[in-house]
């Protein structure tokens, strides 16, 4: 599938019964080559300018895999890094019957809670800095903005859920022409002000993504695009009437080609 054909289907076929004219992107691998929240993350921890308010959230985290508390914020990412990395937290959380979603929806606010007690509007400006040093704008897919502008132009609702932090993915997606409240990240309570350790429900993974999904669009997408076919963005491409799988890879690639997915193997191409 070309961007052209993509965009074709949007100008031209219409909306099936039972689905609304919306369209759900996830975010990294998808609309951009670029992991926003694991680069600002990674700037985070290599300056040490995390919050230590998030230490108890992460402690409690560690120890529901069995790992030592942590003495602070970034011992404790150094040691969900090395657990992760090893196998250690996936075997730990089979052993006490946890699913994969169930671990990575304990696992993913850990990225979050290095910023609780800040304003949102400064975990923001990070994602800007990091947009402007890594030349943000040149790792949008080229097919995207086309992509874009004929849904919006049809009157689609056009939406983004990842599990990136909320405020990262917000600030990336605004270059895009979104506005807030049409992008879902992984989202804590706000309260006075700044950030709590409290995550807002559903945690966007998985089904997490399909709740997401049918709120935002009202209604079950005609198009749902992500690159994680067998694992995160899965639930909602399910729901999706043109399921479109990106650049998949692997596991991914196969369960596109086992669905029927539409496949976009060539994001990077304009119309």
């Amino acid at each position: 599938m070309t961007t052209s054909q993509l965009v074709g289907m949007v100008r031209d076929e219409p909306v099936p019964q039972g689905h609304v004219p919306c369209a759900v992107f996830d975010a990294d691998g998808t609309l951009w080559d670029f992991d926003l929240s694991e680069t600002v993350v990674d700037r985070t921890v290599r300056d040490r300018t995390a919050s230590e308010q998030g230490l108890p959230a992460l402690n409690a985290m560690l120890a529901s895999f069995g790992l030592s508390e942590a003495g602070d914020v970034y011992e404790a990412r150094a040691s969900i890094e090395t657990a992760w990395s090893s196998g250690k937290i996936a075997a730990t959380g089979r052993a006490r019957g946890w699913d994969d979603d169930a671990i990575a929806e304990r696992l993913w606010p850990s990225y979050n809670w290095l910023y609780v007690g800040f304003e949102p509007s400064a975990v923001a400006a990070r994602a800007r800095v990091l947009m402007a040093e890594q030349a943000y704008r040149e790792k949008v897919f080229d097919g995207v903005r086309p992509l874009l502008a004929a849904l919006r132009e049809r009157s689609y609702r056009v939406r983004i859920i990842s599990g990136g932090v909320h405020q990262l993915v917000q600030a990336a997606a605004a270059d895009l022409g979104f506005q807030s409240d049409e992008v879902r990240g992984l989202a804590l309570e706000v309260r006075d002000g700044v950030l709590t350790d409290r995550v807002v429900p559903p945690v966007p993974y998985q089904q997490g993504k399909a709740v997401l999904a049918m709120k935002m669009c009202g209604g079950q997408p005609r198009f749902v695009f992500g690159d994680s076919v067998a694992s995160g963005d899965s639930a909602m491409l399910d729901l999706a009437a043109v399921p479109v799988a990106v650049r998949p890879r692997d596991r991914h690639l196969a369960s596109a080609v086992e669905r029927g997915m539409l496949i976009w193997e060539r994001p990077d191409e304009g119309e």
